[in-house]
């Protein structure tokens, strides 16, 4: 496995530049790991504003993985 590193490099490059690709099982896990920490930080606010970045981030995170093709 001495290329394997460069190839997935390569490869990475590649489908970050294809619009019709689609999320790899990695990709899904980081935005699943985000949006949680995400939801943790926002949980311990204690304002009117957290239902507002609640809101949005579910908004967005929705939006981002169900695009229209």
């Amino acid at each position: 496995m001495s290329g394997g590193v460069g190839d997935w490099e390569e490869s990475l490059l590649e489908s970050e530049h294809d619009p019709s690709r689609k999320k790899t099982s990695l990709e899904n896990i980081i935005n699943v790991v985000l949006l949680l920490m995400g939801l943790f930080v926002i949980l311990f606010m204690e304002s009117f504003f957290k239902w507002v970045l609640l809101l949005a981030i579910i908004i967005v995170y929705f939006s981002q993985s169900f695009k229209i093709k």
